[in-house]
């Protein structure tokens, strides 16, 4: 019985977690969306109970067009649509880069609606072509600013990654559903495939997400055999790390450095960024 009670408040907690989280983007949900994000295992027969019996006690609404949010927090987007952001000239230049295998928007700038000036960047390379695909992309930047006297605006390559696994998700956020979402809730723009599957085999993203409708499929390998372009790759990733280590304004408390043969990470506010999500978080989740 003890058991059984403390599943259920941790079921309903979680569920003001959940709800809490989207609310800072003024994002509701619905009853399926609710259990797809939750960090415990549930039913939606189950969770459906919960949201009603929370409704009650005046803690959650139900909105007109069915989504579910905090009583005292208003909306203005009814769940989770990803809008299919156009980057311009940037997605046929991905697109011809060979070791390019996924693009996506981050999640804060999807949750966000965020249409501009920079929008931030994740890019998926095959193993050992981060730092191929980076010099690309650098080298195709100085020539844009050559020919019309002014950088191509628009994205930032901050996170990169290889198909080989994602890393270091532990710093992504200040809990582990802001974590775990910060990778999940990325929208794609190439290769949906390739990152779903990316996260539908990593333990720490399946670990907190037992109940997410995940597309079965088989761990794609995604291999690079050419001596020389890891030779390349290797020698970029030398000169990157050369560079990071010379740049002052890297070396601040705010930004998040990782550069490492299997990922580069470069993201200058991350510290503050996650430190005003936390205060968002808490300052809602204490008010539910």
């Amino acid at each position: 019985m003890i058991s059984a009670k403390n599943t259920d408040n941790k079921l309903r907690e979680s569920i003001l977690d959940v709800l809490s989280f989207f609310a800072i983007y003024k994002i509701s949900l619905s009853d399926q969306e609710v259990l797809q994000y939750l960090p415990v295992r549930a039913s939606i027969v189950g969770v459906r109970s919960h949201l009603r019996k929370l409704a009650a006690r005046g803690k959650v609404k139900n909105l007109k067009n069915g989504t579910w949010g905090l009583k005292k927090q208003s909306y203005n987007r009814g769940s989770i649509n990803n809008t299919k952001y156009k980057i311009g000239h940037w997605k046929t230049i991905l697109r011809i880069i060979p070791y390019v295998k996924a693009v996506l928007l981050c999640s804060h700038d999807n949750l966000s609606g965020k249409k501009g000036p920079q929008l931030n960047i994740i890019l998926i390379t095959s193993p050992n072509r981060i730092y191929v695909s980076k010099y690309i992309l650098d080298k195709y930047t100085a020539l844009y600013k050559r020919l019309f006297k002014k950088r191509p605006v628009g994205v930032q390559f901050n996170f990169i990654f290889s198909t080989a696994g994602l890393r270091f998700v532990e710093e992504m956020g200040s809990t582990e559903l802001s974590r775990t979402l910060w990778y999940v809730l990325a929208n794609p723009i190439i290769g949906k495939k390739v990152w779903e599957n990316m996260l539908s085999h990593n333990d720490f993203i399946i670990r907190n997400l037992p109940n997410y409708p995940w597309i079965k499929q088989k761990p794609q390998y995604i291999t690079s055999s050419n001596r020389y372009l890891d030779s390349l790759d290797n020698s970029g990733y030398r000169q990157y790390l050369k560079q990071a280590a010379s740049n002052s304004e890297l070396k601040d408390k705010d930004c998040l450095l990782r550069v490492r043969p299997d990922v580069y990470i470069v993201s200058e506010d991350n510290s503050s960024q996650i430190a005003e999500l936390g205060k968002n978080f808490s300052k809602i989740r204490e008010a539910a």
